[in-house]
């Protein structure tokens, strides 16, 4: 991948050159999700929800040579996909999290109930 610009729990986001459209995700080496067939199915999963998911157009392995002097090549599995304009305004920073959980924004983000995509059935 060209540029690193984001990191999620499970994922990093990088631009590709010549490429303003598309993004590469890969899935991070130490994450819970291991394979991609996973992270495809969570996908689909919040598409058939009504979330907003990118469109998927392949799936990849990196392999990362440029690790420290003697180590071994890291694969990491990956989706390329297309970028989503402004997305990455909606991910909230600590800082700001901090202050809507706090007394001065009562019940404003409590309409959550604590489920994440594999608690849905």
């Amino acid at each position: 991948p060209e540029s690193f610009i984001g990191s999620g729990t499970y994922k990093t986001a990088h631009d590709l050159k010549n490429q303003p459209d598309l993004l590469v995700l890969l899935l991070k080496q130490r994450s819970q999700v291991t394979n991609i067939e996973s992270e495809i199915k969570l996908l689909e999963r919040l598409d058939s929800l009504g979330m907003k998911t990118p469109k998927r157009y392949k799936r990849i392995t990196f392999v990362n040579r440029s690790n420290a002097k003697g180590s071994s090549p890291v694969a990491q599995n990956g989706l390329v996909v297309q970028k989503i304009k402004g997305a990455q305004d909606v991910r909230l920073s600590h800082k700001v999290k901090i202050k809507l959980a706090s007394q001065f924004y009562p019940e404003r983000f409590n309409n959550s109930n604590n489920q994440t995509l594999k608690d849905i059935k």
